[in-house]
């Protein structure tokens, strides 16, 4: 045999012997594979149903009328007697009732903490408010001729909301904020 035919048939050995190797490493010959029938699904829990409170009292309609029959809701909450004894504690002690404006938006209130010519000065002041853990924006005014940014943190439903983020603010910012109602 000469040297060429002999280095074939080692090199076909060796790939022989990779093959009987490799080959059972690779491909899995099993008949089929284990499947965990059981369920880790835990049991449904025992809830038992509660009754619902009534909430509302049918209004009674004329029998002559074709028109639906609406409930009127029971007052849920009872706020305190403004014909109390201490009139000027008990009505500062109710919060403002949160309500719905003109456009049927809820009224909200804002402090405003800065009007400013160059909104690049307003946007640093949000900044350091929203850095400060605030919810802090800024709006254009568009009333009258100088352009004016103003910078605001809020809104909150009431004004009372508002009193210990104004009170944080003085002390921090060295900012006397206004007050005034949210106008998105």
């Amino acid at each position: 045999m000469n040297q060429g035919t002999r280095q074939r048939l080692l090199g076909i050995l060796v790939l022989v012997a990779l093959a009987s190797v490799l080959l059972p490493l690779l491909l899995d010959f099993r008949s089929g594979y284990p499947v965990d029938t059981g369920s880790r699904i835990p049991p449904p829990p025992e809830i038992q149903p509660q009754p619902l409170p009534q909430l509302e009292t049918p209004v009674p309609v004329p029998e002559g009328d074709n028109s639906t029959a609406v409930a009127a809701p029971r007052q849920l909450f009872q706020l305190p007697d403004a014909s109390s004894e201490n009139d000027a504690t008990d009505t500062a002690a109710v919060p403002e009732e949160p309500g719905l404006d003109d456009d049927g938006l809820p009224r909200g209130w804002v402090l405003q903490l800065g009007a400013f010519q160059e909104e690049r000065n307003a946007l640093d002041l949000r900044d350091r408010l929203v850095a400060a853990g605030h919810r802090a924006f800024v709006q254009r005014s568009a009333d009258g001729e100088p352009i004016a940014y103003r910078v605001f943190v809020g809104p909150k439903l009431t004004r009372d909301q508002l009193s210990a983020a104004q009170r944080e603010l003085e002390r921090k910012f060295d900012i006397k904020p206004l007050v005034v109602p949210f106008a998105p």
